[in-house]
């Protein structure tokens, strides 16, 4: 039987990320986010399954426990071999990289191992419509995906330069990132062998906010990107 552990006493999560804006007043409405709810472990024999997510996301607890139910339900479907010598490791990191008035954008690193060589590492991304409380596909904040891939994948390809290929920026972890001025990057993350061997490792980047990526936003999102880069 799984069971879930508070680490924390039952309080208010008051914290919030450097530079970011606080939650819409339809938040506010919301029963406040409880410490124990940022955190889940399973630490049954041979079994080591755990999360955590960003105490940034307290002034959003609506996006906040969908993303714990979203967390939980993928906690229950991981199969571990109970007679195995190793223990059965998976976890997850789940770090804000915006959090504004309309959009919270954040990356999931998710860690695993089930014996073997090496544990292995995938990083997913996932954007919320503050106002909607829904999720939102990362080509759907702009008119044309298609386009502002073009400009984001020659730059990414200019970050990871020193790798042996340059993988398909789609295919890639990718969150808004910026602070209280509004969003000044694109946060890029890539899981193991995203270029192809294994001893090429993970990579991450920053892509900047350029004047054409703006304008390629859909008029509901454009007005939260700027080309001020914050600290």
């Amino acid at each position: 039987m799984r069971l879930e552990k508070a680490f924390l006493l039952v309080a208010v999560v008051l914290v919030t990320a450097c530079g970011a804006e606080v939650g819409s007043a339809e938040d506010s409405t919301e029963e406040p986010l409880l410490a124990t709810e940022l955190l889940y472990r399973d630490d049954a024999p041979n079994r080591d399954v755990d999360f955590k997510l960003d105490s940034s996301l307290a002034p959003y607890p609506r996006i906040a426990r969908l993303i714990r139910e979203t967390k939980l339900e993928e906690m229950r479907g991981v199969e571990c071999d109970d007679e195995a010598d190793a223990t059965c490791i998976y976890g997850s990191n789940l770090e804000v990289h915006y959090a504004g008035e309309r959009l919270v954008s954040l990356i999931d690193t998710t860690s695993s191992f089930y014996g073997g060589a090496h544990p292995s590492m995938t990083a997913s991304d996932m954007t919320f419509d503050v106002q909607t409380g829904k999720r939102v596909m990362f080509g759907d904040l702009f008119n044309s995906w298609a386009a502002a891939r073009e400009l984001l994948q020659r730059e990414w390809c200019e970050a990871v330069s020193d790798h042996s290929s340059c993988p398909p920026l789609e295919k890639q972890a990718l969150a808004l990132s910026g602070g209280a001025s509004g969003i000044d990057s694109i946060a890029v993350h890539t899981s193991d062998y995203a270029f192809g061997s294994y001893a090429e490792g993970s990579d991450k980047a920053f892509l900047s906010v350029t004047p054409e990526l703006i304008a390629l936003a859909k008029p509901e999102y454009q007005k939260y990107f700027t080309l001020e880069v914050c600290c």
